[in-house]
């Protein structure tokens, strides 16, 4: 937000700005660290030898197992939405 067309807000929802902001930061970071260490893990699956192709592959299903449970892409867009709708009513 730019600060000279900044209005004062309530602590309360100066609070729940900062909440929204944070857990849309986590969010996006689950998704892309999760995403990508699922990619790495099924990529090493792939190219090496038994034992540890095995523990690889599992760890590339819990990946993608995290990703569609918890989905942090949908959750990251809802708390961009409400961080935008509290920052532009702040704005106005």
């Amino acid at each position: 937000m730019s600060q000279e067309n900044l209005r004062e807000l309530p602590s309360v929802v100066n609070e729940r700005l900062k909440s929204y902001e944070k857990l849309w930061k986590i969010f996006i970071f689950i998704h892309y660290a999760v995403g990508v260490l699922g990619l790495f893990a099924s990529i090493l699956a792939s190219s090496i030898q038994e034992p540890w192709n095995r523990v690889f592959a599992v760890a590339a299903a819990l990946c993608i197992g995290v990703i569609s449970f918890i989905k942090p892409e949908q959750q990251y867009f809802k708390y961009v939405r409400a961080w935008r709708t509290i920052d532009n009513g702040a704005i106005r």
